[in-house]
């Protein structure tokens, strides 16, 4: 699975479908970007995600794979991940309200921290918003503000 977390932290994928979706053979590392042809409206052309050093360096053991970035139990061994359930004292795969409630946008906690932490990162730089939101496919500025917990 840390192909997929790896892909989702740094490169800000929308983790149920584009990430999913991933094909180890979408990175081309001698270009330095992923291409993701699956978007959320699948009516946009396809974008391309720079792999940034901290990227590369977390998927340099797999750089020779093919496939699928994500194992076959990749379901339930996410839902458990994101939603606590690792954590969560007395959690039994049966009561998923006990532990699923701790982290209501579990599943989208990936993109918002990749978005959250290169907005920091390159803040007052020239073109860094134009690039974070190619980097999240988004069409405009209002869209990459809501991506926020809490956001509108």
């Amino acid at each position: 699975m840390v192909p997929y977390f790896a892909i989702c932290y740094f490169a800000g994928l929308r983790p149920d479908s584009e990430a999913r979706a991933l094909r180890f053979e979408h990175i081309d590392w001698k270009e330095g970007h992923i291409k993701v042809d699956v978007t959320k409206t699948n009516d946009g052309p396809n974008r391309y995600v720079e792999i940034e050093k901290p990227l590369r360096a977390w998927l340099r053991s797999w750089m020779r794979r093919k496939g699928p970035i994500v194992p076959d139990n990749f379901a339930k061994r996410r839902r458990r991940l994101i939603y606590g359930y690792y954590t969560t004292p007395g959690a039994t795969l049966a009561d998923e309200a006990k532990w699923k409630q701790l982290v209501p946008w579990g599943h989208d906690i990936t993109r918002h921290s990749y978005d959250s932490y290169w907005e920091a990162a390159n803040r007052g730089k020239a073109g860094s918003r134009e690039r974070i939101m190619s980097n999240m496919g988004h069409r405009d500025f209002k869209t990459q503000e809501c991506t926020e917990p809490g956001g509108g």
